[in-house]
């Protein structure tokens, strides 16, 4: 287990669906996810680090997340040390935030940048075992992006492997900004030890899986589950 304290890390993830039990029973076949807590519209996954959870778009509060269009995606709550600062920093930069709420979590505050991708951001420190490999932020601007992430949590950015696209230097998760899409989304990739199995157990399950390409870090897959909710294998070298 590595803790981080950088600010902007992952420290929790969900994954907003049409249909949580469709999406749970999907993952628990693909993945081998079992879950610690259970309602109609929330899953908890149980033994992930960071915390990760399946919630239905139905859910979601009202607030700034309103004009966001529904579509499935994988949410992100970053870890910052000190929540009011960064919403100020976060509204200077063009985008949107809630102020911030003390829960039984901690304090938080809902956000979106100024292209309309929904996060949010907790005080605290971030804590991941790798599982959650690598996360993708398809977005329409890169360079917008970059400045935006860039003035709220002070990320730095290299060129990629592919046109438009961007990796976040020294971001935990490993992440990526890849520009030119109608839909702002995240897609996370799922470390797996045995990559042609994943794939069959996906396909299996009712959805979709390109078949293993061998990448630079390792072995590859591009896969759907059965509502279109994207995601991405990894066998990692």
């Amino acid at each position: 287990m590595t803790t981080m304290s950088m600010h902007g890390t992952v420290g929790y993830a969900a994954l907003w669906v049409t249909d949580p039990e469709r999406a749970a029973t999907f993952f628990a076949t693909a993945l081998g996810w079992s879950y610690s807590e259970e309602t109609p519209q929330h899953r908890m996954v149980a033994d992930a680090s960071p915390p990760q959870s399946i919630v239905s778009l139905t859910a979601l509060p009202a607030g700034v997340w309103d004009a966001w269009p529904r579509h499935n995606t994988m949410f992100l709550s970053h870890a910052v040390d000190d929540v009011d600062a960064a919403v100020e920093r976060i509204r200077s930069a063009g985008g949107r935030a809630e102020d911030p709420v003390d829960t039984g979590n901690g304090r938080s505050a809902s956000c979106t940048d100024d292209q309309g991708l929904p996060f949010a951001v907790h005080q605290g420190d971030a804590r991941g075992d790798d599982r959650l490999a690598y996360l993708t932020f398809e977005v329409a601007d890169s360079a917008r992006a970059r400045a935006f992430f860039g003035a709220v949590f002070g990320w730095t950015f290299s060129s990629g492997s592919h046109d438009d696209g961007w990796q976040v230097d020294e971001m935990y998760p490993k992440a990526g900004l890849h520009g030119g899409h109608q839909q702002p989304t995240v897609v996370p990739m799922y470390a797996v030890d045995d990559i042609e199995a994943t794939v069959t157990r996906v396909r299996a399950a009712g959805g979709t899986a390109t078949d293993p390409d061998r990448q630079p870090y390792g072995l590859a897959s591009s896969c759907a589950d059965d509502q279109d909710t994207r995601f991405y294998l990894g066998q990692l070298a």
